[in-house]
């Protein structure tokens, strides 16, 4: 599968996980003291690790910073995140950028569980 098929499935398992949450929401999920969603899985598990390690991914492959952090920008808007997909995409640019491809995947899945914690961690 080409990088453009694997970034456009990406894409779209985001986007459904976003609408999932988003509907949930919307029948009447209680939503915790402070505003935040309670701990969900499907947030953390899949819409934060599938993010992080395809932003990573993507600052790897040498992707724009500038293209990368208006898009991610975009999706904070569309989602309601709150600068978390911008954060996310600044902090995949404190990586150094790796050779191997071995190397990159490993980063790519180390930054993606990083995210995942904090996400829980956000949840409790």
């Amino acid at each position: 599968m080409n990088k453009i098929n694997k970034g456009f499935l990406c894409l779209v398992l985001i986007l459904l996980q976003a609408q999932t949450l988003q509907a949930q929401d919307s029948r009447g999920i209680t939503l915790t003291s402070d505003g935040r969603f309670p701990l969900n899985d499907g947030l953390c598990g899949t819409v934060i690790y599938t993010l992080a390690q395809s932003t990573m991914l993507k600052r790897q492959d040498g992707a724009s910073i500038s293209e990368m952090v208006a898009n991610a920008s975009k999706s904070d808007k569309l989602f309601g995140f709150n600068d978390t997909v911008r954060d996310m995409t600044l902090a995949s640019y404190e990586h150094p950028q790796l050779t191997s491809k071995q190397n990159r995947n490993i980063a790519a899945t180390d930054f993606a569980t990083s995210w995942t914690v904090s996400c829980y961690k956000a949840q409790r």
